[in-house]
């Protein structure tokens, strides 16, 4: 992972995450949030600061145990030998392992963690039995959803307490509506061109457009399943992931009438229920005020 010069830390979760690298003796670290927050990216762009060693896997219902420590794959003599995976080869190199979605995964694959995770233990690994001394400097780290209800959390199990106790736990939100201006005019900067020569961000063009997204962003998630005891709670929200794609196709299609709204069903809601994408959007009409081309019969086949 490379890193991005745009990227906007939050000065919580690098408090948090200096005090999981510089503590004796922590070795794992668990970020949780809604989804999009930024738990994965937070992650990689710290490595990418410290041009520090980061693998990644990502989680899911057929993940083994062996695709995390070794398995046996063939050699060039046509004989089978036992290949270190992610979690062996960061633990013998002091390099730091990311498992995106960790509760994705079925219980026995995150159970198998908890000798890994233990601070102060030693690494056996299953397949050969061989004791590995992990490298003092080696990290694993993990993201998931908050436990709770609704559509992104479809799928998730139950992460056992012996795995969890052996976690620092970080809890990820949504950037400040601050932050999240500049993540979106960080991602349309691009389009505007070099600063004038009087020194003048053109991206600061689009700073009220920003300002409306951000604000449009934060009603949509306070509606949104988990946040809302509506019985009509969106089962969709908006990350910040989303706010930057929206932000792009905006500048985009600039010229289109209805232009927020088209930019929008590119980035996120045609992928939506029809009766969520139809809220969200009465919702970029008031805060934006600009009409739905959809609604008002104008651009309709374009829209």
């Amino acid at each position: 992972m490379l890193a991005n010069p745009d990227y906007v830390f939050r000065k919580e979760v690098v408090r948090d995450l200096l005090l999981f690298w510089s503590m004796p003796g922590e070795r794992a670290c668990m970020l949780v949030g809604p989804p999009g927050c930024g738990k994965t990216t937070a992650v990689e762009q710290w490595h990418a600061r410290l041009n520090w060693p980061l693998l990644v896997i990502n989680a899911h219902k057929r993940l083994r145990a062996e695709d995390l420590f070794a398995e046996m794959l063939p050699n060039e003599r046509g004989g089978l030998d036992f290949v270190d995976r992610p979690l062996v080869q960061a633990a013998r190199n002091g390099w730091s392992v990311l498992i995106n979605e960790i509760n994705a995964a079925d219980p026995g694959v995150t159970i198998a963690l908890n000798d890994i995770a233990q601070s102060g233990s030693r690494v056996v690994v299953p397949q050969t039995g061989e004791i590995i001394e992990p490298h003092e400097d080696f990290r694993i780290f993990g993201t998931m959803n908050p436990p709770g209800h609704g559509i992104s959390h479809f799928g998730r199990q139950s992460i056992d307490a012996s795995t969890r106790e052996r976690f620092m736990w970080i809890e990820v939100d949504y950037p400040t509506e601050e932050d999240e201006v500049k993540v979106i005019l960080n991602a349309v900067r691009p389009l505007f061109g070099p600063s004038a020569a009087d020194g003048e961000d053109p991206a600061s063009a689009f700073t009220l457009c920003a300002t409306r997204m951000v604000q449009t962003a934060a009603e949509v998630r306070r509606l949104g399943v988990g946040r809302s005891d509506r019985p009509d709670a969106l089962t969709d929200t908006m990350s910040t992931r989303v706010l930057a794609r929206w932000a792009r196709y905006w500048v985009g299609y600039g010229r289109l009438p209805g232009a927020p709204h088209v930019a929008l069903r590119r980035a996120f809601t045609d992928g939506c229920e029809p009766e969520i994408a139809q809220a969200i959007h009465a919702l970029v009409t008031l805060k934006c005020n600009v009409a739905d081309p959809r609604k008002s019969g104008s651009g309709q086949r374009n829209a």
